[in-house]
């Protein structure tokens, strides 16, 4: 069963840049991704066609340069088939954290991190 979509092929490369010129937005955001102590959720929002999708591929191409930040991209449209939402959106966040650390050898350590919070995300919380 598939559980979360994979969001669409970035449409940035090495010489692509931002549109509009938010050149100074994006470097502001990262700054503030930069020096978070904690995590956070960020909205961005415009008028259809004011380029939040062009903008958001761009930024994430960006962050993922960086060894601090692990970006995760959820398109809700995409993954608007699913009854479980918490499901989805855990299922997107742990195929980003695998394919992160996946992609920079990391030990197997890293690997029982992973499959705690695939396990922490199956189960439904009770408080």
């Amino acid at each position: 069963m598939r559980l979360s979509i994979e969001h669409q092929a970035t449409r940035v490369c090495e010489s692509s840049g931002y549109l509009f010129g938010r050149e100074a937005f994006a470097k502001s955001l990262s700054n503030i991704f930069s020096n978070s102590e904690s995590g956070f959720v960020l909205a961005i929002d415009a008028t259809w066609g004011a380029g939040k999708t062009a903008f958001i591929h761009q930024l994430i191409h960006d962050l993922k340069a960086t060894e601090k930040i692990i970006p995760i991209y959820y398109d809700a449209f995409s993954n608007d088939f699913s009854n479980d939402t918490f499901l989805s959106i855990g299922a997107t966040i742990f195929h980003e954290v695998e394919g992160y650390f996946e992609s920079r050898g990391k030990s197997v350590k890293v690997k029982k991190q992973l499959e705690h919070l695939k396990d922490l995300t199956k189960k439904p919380q009770v408080s």
